[in-house]
């Protein structure tokens, strides 16, 4: 059995039928595979689930949707584990569009006006979050944007993959009205931001799983970011790549619901996944730092 292989070879080698765009009425879209639904009506010949090239996503026309990688399981035979190294998902390119083999449209990586060294703005508001800025901009490569027409007085966030940077976030200097975050746009990034997680270059075997670029910077190396508590799958296909998951979003009622239901997302993927919440502040940056300490050595990062 290979290494690493597709959704539709894995389907091949373990014989399962399976209908692409156009094959069957229930298969119309080129990003799905159309297989006999293992939940509600195997064997029928229906056709009815549709599971996504990249194993993302998984939905019946019957029953609705499932857990791709449980679904994917049940198909063939093998465990969760087993359909998780087959199709290796943290070697997944997320701007691929399978099938063809062709790559869809990437944008382009544009470093937007006024970025440059931090100013002593830029300083003075890392210093009031408890942050040396000079260890901020080496380990983190954060810089400054000062007198801009659109993001000025904000820092600069590269988001990294690989080493490259492939999109960016800033963060305002003032809480007082505005958006605080502003992301680059699908025309700026050569990946969506929202298909890695900030820091995981930076990340060994475990992770501790923040909401954003400030918590992972008061954690340190081994923590990332989900840039917002409305993670992706492409962000949790990444996150169970990792031996170890510690999620630790914010104390707010929402945070913690989507904490659970990443969690949720992450149970039948390889590793351990623990969701704890703080108890000294309602983040990381408000957290005492013997709490952070406890933090990192539960993680073992």
């Amino acid at each position: 059995m290979q290494l690493v292989m597709t959704l539709i070879e894995l389907l091949q080698e373990r014989g399962i039928p399976y209908r692409e765009a156009g094959g069957h009425h229930h298969v119309s879209s080129p990003d799905f595979i159309g297989v006999d639904c293992c939940w509600c009506s195997p064997g029928s010949g229906k056709f009815r689930m549709g599971i996504t090239r990249n194993c993302r996503a998984a939905s019946c026309w019957n029953c609705g949707r499932h857990g791709a990688v449980l679904t994917v399981a049940e198909l063939t035979g093998l465990s969760p584990d087993e359909v998780f190294r087959l199709l290796d998902f943290r070697l997944l390119d997320f701007s691929q569009q399978e099938g063809e083999g062709k790559e869809k449209p990437r944008g382009k990586l544009t470093i937007p006006n006024g970025v440059g060294p931090l100013l002593k703005a830029h300083r003075l508001y890392l210093e009031s979050r408890g942050f040396d800025p000079d260890e901020i901009e080496k380990v983190w490569g954060v810089k400054g944007i000062g007198q801009a027409a659109r993001l000025g007085w904000r820092l600069w966030i590269p988001v990294t993959l690989g080493g490259e940077t492939v999109s960016w976030t800033t963060r305002s200097l003032t809480d007082c009205g505005g958006r605080r975050y502003i992301t680059a746009s699908a025309e700026e990034e050569k990946f969506p931001a929202k298909s890695v997680l900030y820091g995981e270059d930076k990340a060994g075997r475990s992770v501790i799983v923040c909401e954003g670029p400030i918590d992972a910077w008061r954690i340190g190396k081994g923590a990332v970011a989900t840039l917002g508590i409305e993670w992706t799958q492409a962000q949790a296909a990444r996150l169970g790549g990792f031996a170890r998951r510690v999620i630790c979003f914010d104390a707010e009622p929402d945070a913690r619901r989507q904490a659970r239901r990443l969690a949720e997302a992450l149970e039948p993927m390889p590793g351990q996944t623990v969701v704890v919440e703080l108890e000294t502040g309602k983040d990381a940056c408000e957290a005492d730092e013997s709490e952070i300490l406890e933090l990192r050595k539960f993680c073992s990062c």
